[in-house]
């Protein structure tokens, strides 16, 4: 930044208008002098003024900046031309004063205001606007101006006693190192992320060592791994690695072998598995073999038993061959025997009715035999009568029949019993078959 013209009305101990032309002297060194009071200072305040609305000094404020030897239709104001980055700026500020009335008599307040004319012609005319935007250009806020370009008297080891932090604050502002800021932030969250990364690592690390099982026969491996847990060594863990992988190897061979060996014995397994299942299976064929030979004794010492009884079934069978005309002659008696007993009952019917007739013809022959006379009076009872006498022709005829059904009947009764022991024989025959047939198939 470089001042170019400052011009200054009603200012402190200024009761008109002072100009400095900063620009007369290119060699671009100044030097203010003057007696005390003569307003050195204020040169220093109007500058800090126009650009941050503050003096230079912390303890003098904004507040009475109007000159009090100015008359009072003079305008208090600062106006400072600079350049900034090949760029010409103009800023315009006026305090808060009081200033006589346009419109009557009295006096009226007048308002702080501030313009700013940029590069390009705008012009922004909002204080508020117009503080934001020399903040951002000029790159530093009013006390780091203070501290850096605008060095009040009496405050000039204020920056040497300042804080780090707060110098870090004001050199970054002041050089634009927050670039650099960046990238060491950066750095920094790296380093913190690699470091936190490192010891998760680490912790991994000394647990799984001291998971790891170390068999007795790896010589010192053992020691070194627990004098590496012991120290917390992380970086002795290196030297231990190129010792765990030859122990790795060697243990893989010792486990290639044992598995080598195990698949052998698998092999020789299943071998004698299938001889146990071979054997197994003679065996349960030697028991057949041996139950068969059993049953082949039992059935030969039953042998004539068998035949005894095979002997016995077909004499049964020749019994129930002869007996089964029997038993269709005894179903045809049967039949017969129905037939005749009920020829009997209507034999019986026909001679109790003849029977009846009779004894009322007979009634009738004595009265007849009394009274002959009744006899030519009745003719028809003559008939009748003779009727009767061949009814009772036809009783001896029935009762001779009769008595052939009963006789017949008592036959048939004889040869139905027969039949029934034949078929009783017959029916034990064949009970005694079925039961012998069971006991072979078993």
């Amino acid at each position: 930044m470089r001042h170019v013209k400052l011009t200054m009305s009603a200012f402190g101990p200024y009761a008109g208008t002072e100009v400095i032309d900063f620009e007369e002297d290119q060699r671009g060194l100044f030097l203010i002098t003057g007696e005390t009071g003569s307003g050195k200072t204020m040169v220093f305040d109007a500058i800090m003024y126009a650009l941050y609305d503050d003096t230079s000094g912390a303890s003098r404020g904004n507040q009475s900046l109007r000159s009090d030897f100015s008359g009072p239709e003079t305008e208090t104001f600062v106006e400072l031309d600079f350049r900034l980055g090949g760029r010409s700026y103009k800023v315009r500020r006026s305090p808060r004063y009081l200033r006589p009335s346009r419109r009557g008599s009295g006096m009226t307040e007048q308002v702080p205001a501030a313009e700013l004319t940029l590069p390009d012609g705008r012009v922004i005319s909002s204080k508020r606007e117009a503080d934001l935007e020399i903040a951002q250009l000029i790159g530093l806020d009013k006390d780091q101006f203070r501290q850096v370009v605008m060095i009040a008297q009496g405050t000039f080891f204020d920056l040497i006693e300042a804080s780090s932090l707060e110098r870090s604050a004001i050199y970054r502002k002041l050089f634009n190192t927050s670039r650099f800021e960046a990238m060491q932030n950066a750095f920094l969250r790296r380093y913190s992320e690699a470091r936190s990364k490192k010891q998760r690592l680490a912790d991994r690390l000394f647990h799984d060592l001291e998971r790891l099982s170390i068999p007795d026969d790896a010589g010192d491996l053992g020691a070194l791994r627990d004098r590496i847990l012991e120290e917390k060594n992380f970086w002795g863990a290196e030297a231990l690695l190129p010792r765990l992988e030859e122990e790795a190897k060697r243990l893989q061979g010792r486990q290639e072998e044992s598995a080598r060996a195990l698949e052998e014995l698998r092999r020789r397994d299943e071998e004698l598995l299938l001889q146990l299942e071979q054997a197994k299976t003679d065996n349960g064929l030697l028991d057949k073999l041996e139950a068969a030979r059993g049953e082949e004794k039992k059935l030969e010492a039953s042998k004539e038993d068998y035949l005894a009884r095979g002997a016995r079934l077909q004499a049964d069978e020749r019994a129930r061959q002869k007996a089964e005309p029997l038993y269709r002659e005894r179903e045809r008696t049967r039949g017969r025997r129905a037939e005749l007993g009920q020829r009997r009952t209507n034999a019986e019917n026909e001679l109790l009715e003849a029977g009846e007739k009779a004894d009322a013809a007979r009634k009738a022959l004595l009265l007849t035999e009394e009274d002959r006379s009744l006899r030519e009076g009745l003719p028809g009872e003559i008939q009748s009568l003779t009727k009767a006498r061949s009814q009772a022709s036809r009783f001896e005829e029935l009762s001779r029949s009769l008595l052939a059904v009963q006789e017949e009947i008592r036959d048939l009764a004889g040869e139905e019993g027969r039949l029934r022991l034949a078929q009783e024989e017959t029916d034990r025959s064949k009970k005694a078959l079925d039961a012998e047939l069971e006991a072979l198939a078993d």
